[in-house]
């Protein structure tokens, strides 16, 4: 969906990216490592850093959405934005779904009056099912693209806009 207004993009945490593959309105863009960090005068603003060391990676790929259909090439330097509410739902979702199963299957299990051995079984099983809960709910977030980046706008060659 197109919007004709700049409302969606507010409230973002934004990253730079340059574009490795082109697919229909789907961009492929390349997150390289955070090596330069220290030299760079909006380190301080930029989320570089953060997200390559969650990957653990020196380069990451990403899909992202073009919605505003901005002209871009490959090798381009682009901004992707993700909704900070995205963002913080999906931390939270990521570590209290399975731990609130865990506690539960813990906390039943122990009101039930079971040995010891039964409830650390009943843990165990509480945790799995609540990855597998985790994993259900992520892969429906995927096909409504709830936790994709979008394409904001295009950056210089060094991935800083106007707004840094």
């Amino acid at each position: 969906m197109v919007q004709n207004d700049t409302s969606f993009v507010e409230d973002m945490i934004e990253q730079s990216a340059q574009v490795a593959a082109i697919e229909d309105h789907q961009i492929w863009v390349e997150v390289s490592d955070s090596r330069n960090c220290n030299h760079c005068s909006a380190k301080g603003s930029c989320n570089q850093y953060i997200i390559n060391r969650a990957s653990n990676r020196k380069r990451s790929y990403i899909l992202a959405v073009n919605p505003t259909k901005i002209f871009i090439r490959l090798q381009d330097m682009v901004v992707l934005g993700m909704p900070r509410n995205a963002l913080l739902k999906a931390s939270a979702l990521t570590y209290l779904v399975p731990l609130l199963a865990l506690m539960t299957a813990v906390s039943g299990t122990s009101l039930l009056g079971w040995n010891e051995g039964l409830v650390i079984v009943a843990a165990l099983l509480g945790l799995a099912l609540g990855f597998i809960m985790l994993r259900w709910y992520s892969s429906q977030a995927v096909q409504k693209s709830t936790f994709q980046p979008i394409i904001l706008r295009k950056a210089d060659k060094t991935g800083h806009t106007a707004n840094q």
